[in-house]
């Protein structure tokens, strides 16, 4: 006797975006809000919600996926996949650029969850505007990828009602080979040891944020991948 097949049904319909929880377990401690750059059309660039993705102290599960060059979302979720009502995205490339900003990036040594946020981001330059941050006071950390070349790029955030934190700050990096693995720049001019893959915007405070980012400064065309919002201790 053999069994030719076996079908398998679920008593309720599955999500499309359902996947099993596999890979590392999320080591943030506190909570947070992740912001990926989908390629439309191409799911290997698409976070699923029980996919571990981010730096290693702050890595998270339900990233939000912003798909194209441009748009808006505001069903944002958190780090739970809790629906945050009072929170809303939009992220667009100059006017006149079409759909090549959004591309794929190389995969510069990334596994599992990781690899799949760094394959996909807006090249270039692009801007991201959020509004109804809901916490006290965050970090801000913005992910970077490039194409077969690194390159060198910077970013600068905009707190529009800070009170805590300068009201516009600049990272630079230069995006290398670093093994699959984060290495933050914190490079605040363009001739200070800028290595790394990640900024991070430490102790803001305001309800809106803007991003703005250069990707071409020397080198080969960079980009960002994906941005995270983490609530600070």
């Amino acid at each position: 006797m053999w069994i030719d097949y076996v079908r398998v049904y679920a008593k309720e319909p599955v999500d499309s975006d359902y996947s099993p929880e596999l890979g590392v377990k999320p080591q943030l401690a506190t909570s947070a809000v992740g912001l990926n750059f989908q390629v439309e059309s191409d799911m290997s660039t698409r976070l699923r919600p029980n996919i571990t993705a981010g730096a290693d102290d702050v890595s998270q599960r339900n990233w939000n996926n912003l798909i194209g060059p441009s748009g808006s979302e505001s069903r944002l979720t958190n780090d739970r996949g809790e629906i945050l009502p009072h929170m809303s995205a939009s992220w667009s490339v100059p006017s006149g650029d079409q759909a090549w900003r959004s591309r794929t990036a190389r995969e510069w040594g990334f596994k599992n969850g990781n690899l799949t946020m760094q394959t996909g981001f807006i090249q270039l330059g692009g801007k991201l505007d959020v509004e109804g941050v809901p916490f006290e006071k965050y970090d801000v950390y913005v992910y970077l990828g490039a194409g077969d070349q690194g390159g060198a790029g910077s970013v600068t955030l905009t707190n529009a009602d800070a009170t805590g934190a300068d009201s516009s700050q600049t990272h630079f990096y230069k995006l290398g080979w670093f093994e699959g693995k984060f290495k933050i720049s914190v490079a605040t001019k363009p001739q200070d040891d800028n290595e790394g893959n990640v900024v991070v915007f430490k102790g803001n405070n305001a309800k809106s944020i803007q991003l703005n980012w250069t990707g071409n400064l020397s080198g080969g065309w960079t980009g960002v991948t994906a941005i995270q919002i983490v609530e600070a201790p």
